[in-house]
């Protein structure tokens, strides 16, 4: 009787230790699919974080920040013309040309 629950006991352990090793293996995989995942987001991240550094390089030069604000409004610096083309549907066209106001 004694010997039938030592074999019991050896068999609970076996299981339990079974059982957490199976635990942590699978916390593991979990761990390094996480790991890949955020190794990706990092690079991309980073990928990103270059980008915006050369744009704000870009910005520092006067030039770069007359050019974009030329381009996405319709600024006119002193001296310059500005003519806008529309298309032939519609009825009128407009010049434009800064002028200093002292």
């Amino acid at each position: 009787m004694i010997r039938n629950w030592r074999w019991f006991v050896f068999g609970a352990v076996i299981l339990l230790l079974g059982w957490g090793i199976w635990s942590l293996n699978s916390a593991k995989n979990d761990y390094q699919s996480q790991e890949v995942s955020m190794t990706a987001q990092l690079a991309k991240l980073h990928e990103q974080n270059i980008s915006l550094q050369n744009e704000l390089d870009s910005l520092k030069n006067p030039q770069n920040l007359i050019n974009i604000l030329k381009s996405q409004t319709n600024y006119v610096q002193q001296g310059e013309k500005l003519i806008i083309i529309t298309t032939p549907n519609s009825t009128s066209t407009a010049t434009s040309s800064a002028s200093s106001s002292q």
